[in-house]
């Protein structure tokens, strides 16, 4: 199961579903997986204050 983090500066949360979105759709497509099979680190708090 392929585990994916993504360090970033603070983003509001709509543009951080689509970046996850879109790389899970990159893992499906490239190692022919579910999409479910995919996992995406949780933002800490202090990201989610936007």
């Amino acid at each position: 199961m392929p585990v994916v983090t993504i360090q970033q500066g603070p983003r509001d949360a709509e543009p951080r579903r689509e970046l996850v979105a879109r790389i899970t759709d990159a893992f499906v497509h490239a190692y022919d997986i579910p999409a479910d099979t995919v996992q995406a680190d949780r933002p800490t708090p202090t990201e989610n204050r936007r």
